[in-house]
């Protein structure tokens, strides 16, 4: 029997076009079209740009953004870089896209549940003498 992706691919792929789901983006007066289904390289880049952030890489954060953006153009990638896009424009296109696929934008994380409420005393003043 085994377990066939190519399959299984093909038919989120068709069920997805079929809504017309494929993501676009309009720059320069051009249309470029994603692909219908997230390509697992651009998490690995969003990684990628996730840890450059957090240590203040700015060139590593550059790196990820620029493969994150190849990874979603493919072939369409030297087309739209002809049209010389800008850091922020290149940004904009990463913050926008990741959430057409319905995966949270780069930075954002879901709500956590609330702090939990405290059942312990507050301690008790030791001394009324100031430390040193």
């Amino acid at each position: 029997m085994g377990i066939n992706l190519d399959t299984a691919r093909a038919a989120r792929a068709a069920k997805r076009e079929a809504k017309k789901k494929a993501p676009t983006v309009t720059f320069g007066g051009r249309h470029f079209t994603l692909p219908t289904e997230l390509p697992f390289e651009v998490i690995q880049c969003m990684v990628a740009l996730s840890k450059a952030q957090s240590n203040s890489d700015d060139a590593g954060a550059m790196t990820a953004i620029v493969a994150t953006i190849r990874a979603l153009l493919g072939d369409q990638h030297d087309a739209f870089m002809a049209l010389r896009p800008s850091m922020e424009d290149l940004e904009a296109l990463v913050n926008g896209a990741i959430p057409e696929y319905g995966i949270a934008s780069p930075g954002e994380s879901s709500a956590s549940a609330g702090s939990s409420k405290s059942r312990s005393r507050p301690p008790k003043q030791t001394s009324k003498l100031p430390t040193a």
